[in-house]
């Protein structure tokens, strides 16, 4: 892995300040070997030093780059900011780009009819996302997706393919809800955690972006050919259980490309301390993640695991499952995955058509402890630690203590 979940740290960056923070343009990528800094944690596990992942010189090119940007007489207007027409411009202008089907017709009253619907309200299967993926708003730069996360029904609109990994890793996670598209409303609004269980979130307000903007000294903007506050949204909401009361984690899902070129002038920076600051307003846990953040044989094994969940009550309650599992657990540390499966299969009255479905929703349960994040094929012996793997990772990405 040569890459990782950056998190930005409470203090984040101010605009109004001058020079621009190193500390904050330090992001980290995880390295065996170097001590670790303090001031920003890494978020993967697996490896737990890190080293800055931008070197010195890489920060004296950025502030060139971004002096060359300022001096620029070539620019665009987006969202009521002009930018300059550069490589740091790319991601701001296809976000233009790929809103300007819907925002040649947003009016006052479209939006009103949008939140009448129900877009970026509710919670679960109820929940819809302001942004649904359609053909109007197609993207060139991302793999846009369509179909409901492991264990849902709901149609999961990812503009990303990040953003659809992310989910599928948070519910093996644990988490009791994932929302996509969220928004982050201009105005002041219920609590993102309104209407769960086991919070009196119902009675809190939080602050509209409009506001946040103009404390960092951020142009908020408008959907462009209007004077609609642009709404932006958040990319996945995670939604926990806490000791006392559900809590939330936020992800946004970014180009590791785009991370790496953009200066501290962009637009994509700008929102994505908005975002910060949207994010400690309402206690949320906030991370950005990019396309290498994790490991591909992981979220790849996931998603195919996930996929037996679909089936589980066929799967649970198909004769001689309960003695498949506790076969499966008896041969599993001393033979291949194949060979354990097969003696599983027959010391139980298991259907053989169910055989692999049903090992693929334990090894998703982790019923049977195998660490997904390991390449294996199924001639050879799984590599076992699937449990602390899932530990480790609820421990820096939600933030739980070690004996959570």
């Amino acid at each position: 892995m040569k890459a990782c979940l950056f998190h930005f740290d409470a203090g984040g960056f101010d605009v109004k300040k001058k020079p621009i923070s190193e500390d904050w343009l330090s992001f980290l990528a995880l390295e065996q070997g170097v001590t670790a800094r303090l001031d920003i944690r890494s978020i993967v596990s697996g490896l737990s030093q890190v080293k800055p992942f931008f070197s010195r010189d890489f920060l004296k090119t950025q502030q060139l780059r971004v002096a060359r940007c300022l001096m620029g007489t070539c620019s665009f207007v987006m969202d009521g900011a002009r930018l300059p027409l550069t490589e740091e411009s790319r991601f701001a202008a296809n976000d233009f780009w790929r809103t300007q089907a819907m925002s040649k017709v947003m009016t006052w009253a479209k939006l009103r009819k949008m939140i009448a619907l129900g877009m970026g309200q509710g919670h679960g299967e109820a929940y819809r996302p302001f942004i649904e993926v359609r053909r109007k708003n197609a993207s060139p730069r991302g793999n846009q997706s369509v179909g409901p996360l492991p264990g849902t029904n709901r149609p999961f609109h990812a503009l990303t393919r990040v953003e659809r990994q992310i989910g599928v890793l948070c519910y093996w996670l644990g988490a009791l809800d994932v929302r996509e598209q969220f928004p982050a409303w201009p105005f002041a609004h219920p609590h993102p955690l309104a209407g769960t269980e086991g919070g009196s979130f119902g009675k809190i307000t939080a602050p509209g972006l409009l506001t946040l903007a103009e404390e960092a000294g951020i142009a908020h903007g408008v959907f462009p050919g209007s004077d609609v506050p642009y709404v932006a949204t958040l990319d996945v909401v995670v939604t926990l259980a806490g000791e006392a009361a559900p809590r939330i984690v936020v992800f946004s899902c970014k180009g590791r490309g785009d991370l790496e070129s953009a200066s501290f002038t962009s637009r994509m920076m700008q929102r994505l301390e908005l975002e910060r600051r949207y994010c400690a307003a309402i206690s949320a846990t906030y991370h950005v993640a990019h396309e290498l953040a994790l490991s591909p044989t992981l979220l790849s094994n996931l998603e195919d695991c996930g996929a037996s969940l679909q089936v589980e009550q066929q799967i649970r309650a198909a004769p001689g499952f309960s003695r498949f599992a506790s076969l499966l657990n008896e041969a599993i540390s001393h033979t291949s995955i194949r060979a354990a499966v097969e003696y599983a299969t027959a010391g139980s009255s298991m259907q053989r058509q169910l055989a692999w479905p049903a090992f693929k929703l334990l090894a998703w349960r982790l019923d049977v402890d195998i660490d997904l994040s390991v390449p294996t094929q199924t001639s050879q012996m799984a590599e076992l630690g699937g449990r602390g793997l899932r530990a480790a990772l609820r421990r820096r990405l939600f933030q739980e203590a070690r004996n959570a």
